[in-house]
């Protein structure tokens, strides 16, 4: 039931095939050794109750945190800095400066020891600072902190939408909705224009 819990909440979609043996023991060890009533009332129950629901999320994730103590583990490194990212994007989202920081702060560890290893990751890592500079008002240097991707195509979607959102920010209009304009022309699917129609008609405070 645990590796099923895992697999329906996508803990397992970044590893590969041939390590899932691997990690469903690791996990199962870690579960044992510090999680045992959780096992224990999944058996006797045969069910995931909503408490024990929540309480695997937080084991899962300090699973992830032992797997990404490891530098060389390349996948829970990454899997840690998606995970902060997402939570400092949702902080300042809601304008939480407290969360926003907390969760820099906290990726901060995963974020350095990535840095440089491709262009990808390095905007990821990026991408959380520029939210820290997006809730504390400072979109000019948010501005400059994307400049230096201008020319990689590869990410120039997420380039576009976080310019158009921060020029929204600023209370320019005309370069947001150019922004936008490019953003929803690179798009490569339904959910990526989606998004853009969502960012572009939200009623952010500029």
């Amino acid at each position: 039931i645990i590796i099923i819990f895992a697999v329906i909440n996508d803990y397992l979609k970044d590893i590969p095939v041939e390590k899932v043996p691997e990690y469903e023991k690791e996990l199962f060890e870690h579960m044992a050794n510090d999680h045992a009533d959780i096992i224990d009332d999944i058996k006797k129950n045969k069910v995931i109750s909503p408490d024990n629901e929540e309480k695997l999320k937080l084991t899962d994730m300090e699973y992830m945190e032992r797997a990404a103590e490891n530098p060389a583990d390349i996948n829970a490194q990454q899997n840690m800095i998606m995970y902060h990212v997402l939570l400092i994007q949702l902080s300042s989202a809601r304008k939480d400066i407290e969360n926003t920081e907390y969760w820099l702060r906290h990726g901060e560890k995963y974020f350095l020891r990535m840095r440089g290893k491709n262009e990808w990751v390095d905007y990821f890592i990026d991408t959380a600072y520029f939210e820290s500079l997006m809730v504390h008002g400072q979109y000019e240097n948010a501005m400059k902190l994307l400049k230096k991707y201008d020319d990689v195509k590869s990410i120039a979607f997420g380039i576009a939408l976080d310019k158009a959102r921060c020029m929204k920010r600023m209370g320019d209009m005309n370069e947001s909705e150019r922004y936008f304009n490019t953003a929803y022309e690179l798009a490569a699917n339904d959910w990526r224009r989606k998004t853009v129609e969502l960012e572009r008609d939200s009623d952010e405070d500029i």
